[in-house]
């Protein structure tokens, strides 16, 4: 707030005086009394008028004995605001900071002297300003914040970008309105900041932090009950907002896991639902440097429907989105030309905001043309960038071309030929203000640029090797002449190491400071800061992962860096962020390849490179080439490798070679699991090789087989041991083992037992809750039902699996729901519509690339063909189908291929031998499988072939052979047809042979 926009003071003319010796604040003649801490935190204020007086600094001076939090310094300010009337909606006295601290607008007189004013640098050295005391030359862009958080408050979402070049004032601007908007009524204002990172970023960190830093303000109690409600998966993620919880619900929510889509949806639902309570501003700054699952909410947070009292507010760099072309530039354009955000592009200054900004920072005692000529060619060399305007200024102030102090400042002449003198760029400038400080200052900064954007005093003492303490005290000096350093709160680590925290005032400050370290010291403080960290966190350290990789390769130690770029995906992949795990894992690999190769370097990368063949598949598609690099290279190393605790990947490994087709290799894959597992004797092990190996003998046709295996992996879930699996690697091997005995029952003909098994299946994947678990789940359903030729329930549980994967981004399992759809179409007799939409879903899924079960699917167009009759089209489908079995070894419809082809051949006007030949081939293969279900289909169609020919004895007595092995199921389709088919053939035996 300009001192324009102020409001006068009550009583005009009668200015505060504060009365040392008595305590007390005199207008006048009249007394204002205070209790002694709200008296105490006013002088301190008044002691440093036009400050920022940080909430730490005003804890530890006026409660240096007591601990207390923010919520009583909150207290007491409102104690003063009403005793001397300075209403916080629209204050003349003290200016809340939001989140920082306070500041005092308006100097008070002291009725005593004053005690030495604690901002000013020691050995005649003047304090220097990094911000602007007042924010000039943007009262517009104000005005349009303001407006659009009149509209957010009234339920009008908001999204705003805020772009502008480095140091244009984005967060000057930014800071000016969140001061004012949480000045008036109650609202919430989470402020996260993206980091640059090497390589990819950590998924959602400005949200995270953002969250986490509004939980712990006082009222957050509230944000994490909401957060409970509606984002468990996101609570998870933050272990150390968790206090309260039992040992076993901590452990649920850091352990599960949840899809992109999930954790997108379930923040999305908590941020509304938080902002019913009160408004929300979330501010994500440096939104250039951010991964791809933050821009993935931002844009899902501007498209929902429904009202919303809630502003999004992001900064970025228009250069670093433009010329890198980061994903953030088409995430902008796709929102602005669907109307769903706004933009305010910052400009420089203009001459008359930089003749304000020194009016009102040297105003009071300087000559009005004297300024005016300085704002001129300050004009001229800065191009109005604020902070280098500011950077300029603080230079002049320190070579005595500016003199004065405690708001009686004098602007000599010779400043102005001063402005000549400073370097032409700001880079050069801060470089120039750097080298003027001590020996001592400028190691500080530069372990402090090595630690990070933001830091803890705590990292700054391990690259100095000092004591913390030390440290500290170090850092507070730079952070009180406000030019550098700024304070940040306070941290504690596990190992309980308490310190306070910094961050650089401006990014800018911190880049030309890293710059200037020689490589070999920047090396030596990495290492130092990372093992710091490492050993503070211990078990935790999964939890800065990103963090600690990034010391430990800029340390030059890429074994270390590449052990937490593997925990950094693995948290990645933990929030379902497929891209950042990729990204992560990518580099992880290429550091680990520059070690030796030994044995515990391939069971490291054989780890990495099986979690990125799983991201990959997510991030591309099943058969894109990257994958199939990856998933090879794995292969390689696990037939080098001797450490079975890499047997899980191997699932992974055998899921995509079934799903390519390449059904022998998942076969020898899954038979290698095994025998792995029989070795290490451990149970989930064990659970996994049975379930892959039942998986793949059923896809060839062994049912027997597969269902031994299949049971056996069901005998060893645990569903309170195995809950989680589903979060870790996207399936449940209970559900799919469930399902597919489900399918083998139906084949090997207990048709009432395969619906028993299947209801159990999608029972237990809705009691787990995992988008894709269930979304497979009914679509193994609706498969089941396809077999018992129970169109309508396909049809339903169809739709709602393809619901849920469109919902999901699981193209595999819409594709598959597709055919089932338009198989159900065919079956109530829409041939057209039904035939349609299986060469298109047949079409998608190929273009996916996945070939298993395509014979099948295949057989599916095939019939509907027939009943369109289009025998001619549907026979030569069938020829492909089984053209594919042979070459991919898919074995388990092979009977029915062989059925569909005689049938096929008797409509096109084939010979009925060869008919027959292929009904005796599809019985014998049947029979051979145990597929009773799959032998009645093929006997049926023999039988009508016989009867037609005269052979009705013949043909009643194998039927009824094959009809007499059922005992359940009788009211299914295919057993009530061969009852109607024996009764005729009965009729036509006791009648007489039928005629040729």
């Amino acid at each position: 707030m300009t001192p324009t926009e102020r409001p006068d003071q009550p009583e005009a003319g009668q200015p505060l005086r504060l009365d040392l010796a008595n305590q007390w604040v005199r207008r006048g003649a009249e007394t204002l009394r205070l209790t002694p801490k709200a008296f105490a935190v006013l002088r301190l204020l008044a002691e440093r008028a036009g400050q920022l007086v940080t909430k730490e600094q005003l804890l530890e001076s006026v409660w240096a004995d007591t601990a207390v939090g923010d919520a009583v310094l909150a207290t007491v300010v409102r104690e003063i605001r009403g005793v001397l009337g300075d209403p916080a909606s629209r204050p003349w006295l003290i200016e809340t900071v939001h989140r920082r601290g306070y500041r005092l607008l308006e100097p008070l007189a002291f009725e005593a002297p004053p005690p030495a004013h604690t901002g000013v640098v020691a050995a005649g050295a003047q304090r220097l300003a990094i911000a602007l005391p007042t924010l000039v030359g943007r009262q517009a862009e104000l005005e349009r914040l303001d407006t659009w958080w009149d509209t957010a408050q009234r339920g009008e979402r908001r999204l705003v970008f805020v772009s502008g070049e480095p140091g244009i004032g984005k967060t000057a601007l930014v800071d000016t309105f969140l001061d004012r908007a949480a000045s008036v009524g109650e609202a919430w204002v989470g402020r996260g900041q993206c980091i640059e990172q090497l390589g990819a970023g950590e998924a959602y960190l400005p949200v995270l932090s953002a969250l986490g830093e509004l939980c712990r303000e006082p009222g957050g109690e509230r944000l994490v009950a909401q957060l409970r409600k509606h984002a468990p998966a996101w609570l998870g993620q933050m272990p150390a907002l968790l206090e309260g919880l039992t040992a076993e619900e901590r452990s649920r929510l850091i352990l599960a896991g949840a899809t992109r889509e999930r954790m997108l949806r379930e923040m999305t639902e908590a941020l509304e639902a938080a902002a019913t309570e009160r408004p929300l501003v979330l501010l994500l700054e440096d939104l250039h440097w951010s991964d791809s699952a933050t821009l993935d909410l931002v844009a899902l947070l501007a498209r929902r429907r429904g009202t919303a009292r809630l502003l999004v507010l992001c900064t970025y760099r228009s250069a670093e989105v433009i010329y890198r072309d980061h994903a953030l530039k088409a995430v902008k354009h796709e929102l602005q030309l669907q109307g769903r955000c706004e933009e305010l592009a910052l400009g420089s200054l203009d001459e008359s905001a930089v003749g304000d900004y020194l009016a009102a920072r040297f105003g009071a005692g300087s000559d009005p043309a004297v300024l005016r000529e300085l704002a001129r060619v300050l004009h001229a060399r800065t191009d109005g960038i604020p902070l280098f305007v500011v950077s300029v200024v603080n230079d002049l102030v320190a070579r005595g071309a500016i003199v004065g102090g405690e708001g009686h400042w004098t602007v000599r002449p010779e400043a102005r030929a001063a402005v000549g003198e400073v370097p032409a760029s700001l880079r050069k400038l801060l470089e120039q203000q750097l080298d003027q400080l001590g020996a001592e200052d400028r190691t500080l900064l530069e372990v402090a640029a090595v630690a990070g954007l933001e830091f803890s005093a705590a990292a700054v003492a391990a690259g100095l090797e000092q004591d913390p303490a030390a440290a500290e005290a170090s850092c507070d000096t730079l952070a009180r002449r406000e030019q550098w350093l700024a304070p940040r709160g306070s941290v504690e680590w596990p190992d309980r190491t308490l310190a306070a925290r910094y961050g650089f005032a401006h990014a800018l400050y911190r880049d030309v400071t890293y710059r200037r370290i020689p490589a070999a010291r920047r090396a030596q403080l990495h290492l130092r800061i990372g093992e710091r960290g490492e050993a503070a966190f211990g078990m935790r350290a999964a939890e800065i992962a990103t963090e600690l990789a990034l010391h430990f390769e800029q340390g030059r130690d890429p074994d270390r860096a590449a052990k937490y770029l593997e925990q950094a995906a693995a948290n990645a992949l933990r929030r379902s962020a497929a891209a950042e795990a990729v990204g992560l894992l990518t580099h992880g690999i290429d550091l680990l390849l520059t070690l030796a190769d030994t044995q515990e370097r391939q069971r490291r990368e054989l780890a990495m490179q099986s979690a990125l063949g799983a991201a990959l598949t997510t991030t591309e598609g099943y058969v894109a080439p990257a994958v199939e690099r990856a998933y090879a290279r794995a292969w390689e190393l696990c037939q080098q490798s001797e450490d079975l605790s890499q047997l899980l990947p191997l699932a992974g490994l055998c899921r995509h070679a079934v799903v390519l087709g390449e059904h022998r290799k998942g076969k020898e894959l899954a038979e290698r699991m095994l025998r792995l597992a029989e070795g290490v004797q451990d149970r989930r092990l064990f659970m996994f090789a049975h379930g892959m190996l039942g998986y793949v003998l059923f896809w060839c046709g062994d049912f027997a087989a597969a269902r031994a295996h299949l049971q056996q992996s069901r005998d060893l879930y645990d569903f309170e041991q195995d809950r989680f699996l589903p979060f870790h690697y996207g399936d449940d091997s209970n559900v799919a083992a469930l399902a597919f005995l489900a399918f083998i029952a139906w084949l090997e003909g207990h048709p009432d037992q395969s619906l028993e098994h299947s209801r159990e299946s999608l029972a237990l994947a809705r009691q787990l809750d995992h988008p894709s678990v269930l979304t497979l789940a009914l679509m193994l359903a609706a498969e089941l039902h396809r077999l018992r030729r129970e169109a309508a329930a396909t049809e339903e549980l169809a739709v709602a699996s393809q619901a849920l994967a469109g919902e999901h981004g699981l193209s595999l399992f819409a594709a598959v729901t597709g055919l089932l759809i338009g198989w159900a179409l065919v079956e109530q007799g829409k041939l057209a519509e039904g035939i349609a939409g299986l060469r298109r879903s047949l079409d998608a899924y190929r273009t996916i690339g996945a070939n298993s079960g395509l014979p099948q699917y295949l057989a599916m167009l095939a019939e509907a063909h027939a009943r369109a009759g289009q025998a001619a089209e549907g026979l030569e489908v069938v020829g492909q189908a089984l053209e594919i079995m042979d070459r991919t070894d898919e074995r388990w419809w092979e009977a029915d291929l062989y059925r569909l082809r005689g049938e096929l051949v008797l409509a096109t006007g084939g010979s009925g031998t060869y008919a027959e030949v292929c009904f005796l081939a599809a019985i014998d293969i049947a029979r051979d499988r145990q597929a009773r279900s799959l032998e009645l289909r093929s006997t049926m169609s023999l039988a009508r072939l016989w009867r037609d020919q005269g052979r009705t004895a013949e043909a009643e007595q194998i039927l009824a052979a094959i009809y007499g092995c059922f005992t359940e199921g009788h009211d299914t389709r295919d057993l009530e047809e061969a009852a109607a088919l024996l009764a005729e053939l009965a009729s036509c035996g006791s009648s007489g042979p039928a005629s040729a």
